[in-house]
């Protein structure tokens, strides 16, 4: 008999826990953060001071208050929190010395950007790993974006999958799946295979990551009043380091966080070709909420997912409509439209009309290639995600009507 697929809960308020971790949970401390201390301890660890950037500090600061104002940070979390604010501290310290060491990098002149951008859920992971299998695509693996900036000592060549991120990051994706499966379902990690960039701009705590992770309104508020351009170049700097390591002759990008600075996007890569995907929201933005709901359910025992509906549709909608004014602002050049049904249902009829619009390889041979992969990555592989509308205090109706304009624009009503 088949086994049953696993099925994620919509029991938001009570998420899973191994048993390890509820009495972790039960008997740890939340002590609150430092951020002197943190820079600090980072500091020790590398060496040396030499921050590539200094542009985090701020940005630091102003999510550590958060953190200790809304987050609710179970022991776990605080742990794991603790962790990522090091990890990203030493990849700035890393390219600090790598840079002193090899100033000729940041000169590298990047090949030219394929950025996947669309409303999360609306298939930007799907087109993101279809580009990435065509001949000459440079993606970014998740153990690339985790740490992108290589360990002293380590020199372009030679086989990716001795280096020991990768190892470090394997290990993280299976920490997690046994964290959270139902996490994994709604978005499961793979070391080697494509992932957002946007975890590359978080190096400088200046990415939607943290509300992404944590219930951090005031940081949210905060940092949609900063201009993220220095961010942008963070992301062009780790990719001249990554393209130093293993050239290709154009980059596949993705994260659903750049519509809400297309405009930046085109200001720091020039000559970047954004595909843009089309999901009605009616869909995605319960989908989005159940998957975030998930992620805060790693790092707080305290979760009303009313509060992540209100947020993040708010959220959703200044995104669209930022890149709704670029794309009018630029008379629709530099974009191409994916509409989500269309690729489910025909996914390399799409890929052929795409690559044809962006000037990427297309024959025989890379649609027999294709075909091979889709037939290797089914969709629901790690479980079916449920959701629903309601569990976040919002309707099919309200939603609707919010997203109106872009509904129409793109005829997904």
């Amino acid at each position: 008999m088949a086994r049953a697929p696993h099925e994620t809960s919509r029991d938001y308020a009570n998420p899973y826990r191994p048993l390890a971790l509820r009495l972790f949970n039960a008997l740890g401390r939340v002590k609150p953060f430092d951020p002197d201390q943190i820079v600090a301890a980072a500091i020790r660890s590398a060496g040396h001071d030499r921050f590539a950037s200094d542009a985090f500090r701020e940005p630091l600061a102003r999510l550590i208050e958060s953190l200790h104002a809304s987050a609710k940070l179970s022991p776990v979390g605080r742990f794991m929190t603790a962790q990522h604010l090091a990890g990203a501290l030493a990849n700035n310290l890393r390219a600090g010395d790598l840079f002193a060491r090899e100033p000729g990098l940041r000169e590298i002149e990047l090949a030219r950007p394929v950025m996947v951008c669309g409303l999360a859920r609306s298939g930007t992971t799907l087109l993101q790993r279809l580009l990435a299998q065509l001949p000459g695509a440079r993606a970014i693996a998740a153990w690339e974006a985790y740490e992108p900036i290589p360990e002293s000592g380590q020199q372009p060549g030679g086989d990716p999958l001795a280096d020991p991120r990768v190892k470090r990051t394997r290990a993280a994706e299976k920490f997690l799946r046994w964290l959270s499966p139902d996490l994994f379902a709604v978005h499961p990690m793979d070391a080697l295979a494509p992932e957002e960039d946007v975890l590359i701009l978080e190096n400088l705590f200046r990415s939607g990551v943290p509300e992404s992770t944590y219930n951090v309104p005031d940081f949210a508020d905060w940092l949609e009043r900063r201009d993220p351009t220095v961010a942008y170049a963070w992301l062009a700097d780790c990719m001249r380091v990554l393209q130093w390591q293993r050239p290709g002759e154009f980059w596949v990008l993705k994260s659903p966080h750049h519509l809400e600075w297309l405009d930046v996007v085109f200001g720091v890569f020039p000559d970047v070709t954004v595909i843009q995907t089309h999901r009605d929201p009616v869909e995605t933005v319960p989908s989005f909420c159940s998957l975030v709901a998930h992620g805060w359910g790693v790092m707080s025992d305290a979760i009303d997912p009313h509060v992540v509906g209100s947020h993040w549709d708010r959220k959703i909608d200044r995104m669209l409509t930022r890149a709704l004014d670029t794309r009018d602002a630029r008379d629709g050049a530099g974009f191409v439209d994916v509409h989500y049904r269309e690729l489910v249902d025909d996914p390399l009829g799409v890929m052929a009309r795409v690559c044809g619009s962006v000037g990427l390889p297309w024959d025989d041979s890379v649609r027999a290639k294709l075909e091979r992969w889709l037939a290797d990555n089914r969709q629901h592989k790690h479980g079916l995600h449920r959701y629903a509308a309601e569990d976040f205090g919002l309707s099919a109706e309200g939603i609707a009507s919010r997203y109106g304009r872009y509904r129409e624009r793109f005829d997904l009503t």
